[in-house]
């Protein structure tokens, strides 16, 4: 991945990581690595009962990028995930510091639109450092290593894979969870 340019580029690793779990990428890879993330950053307690991950992106899902949830402009979330009934928005952070209520108004927008889409809505942060933020789920880039080793452990995931996906999967893991 470092010799593909990304380095430590916020965008080029949120685009990266956007292209990793969208299923037209690895199919039932992309989108356990994808729920195996959210069941580790997404508290049980704010979902349903018995819900999980995997069931709720197998009825489908989006990944989008550079995403503004209301319009304005200085509100663009870096990822976004849009399920059946939850809108999940991902604001990555490797060098970068935070602007002053930035996730705040993030949070607030992204939730009015999941509300105006009858959905759920989940600010997550993706950075090596904590938000602090009330109602943000943080998140590191060993969580995003971590959710790789399980899927990839997975005999049953790996074995309907393409080896060679499943290994670039396996490489971001290990790139990512130095940042």
């Amino acid at each position: 991945w470092n010799v593909a340019g990304l380095k430590k580029d916020e965008v080029r690793t949120a685009s990266a990581l956007a292209g990793l779990w969208k299923r037209e990428f690895a199919g039932s890879l992309s989108r356990a690595f994808l729920a195996s993330y959210l069941s580790d950053v997404i508290p049980a307690k704010e979902l349903p009962c018995d819900f999980e991950w995997e069931q709720e992106l197998s009825d489908g899902y989006t990944v989008m990028t550079e995403v503004n949830p209301l319009g304005e402009i200085a509100d663009r979330i870096d990822l976004v995930v849009e399920t059946t009934s939850h809108l999940i928005g991902v604001e990555v952070k490797i060098n970068a510091g935070l602007m002053d209520g930035q996730l705040e108004r993030y949070s607030k927008s992204l939730r009015t639109r999941a509300r105006r889409a009858s959905k759920k809505g989940h600010l997550l942060f993706l950075a090596p450092y904590g938000s602090g933020v009330e109602g943000v789920h943080d998140s590191s880039w060993g969580t995003i290593e971590n959710a790789v080793r399980e899927v990839t452990r997975n005999d049953d995931e790996c074995k309907n894979s393409d080896p060679c996906l499943v290994y670039l999967v396996k490489c971001f893991g290990s790139y990512v969870g130095q940042f």
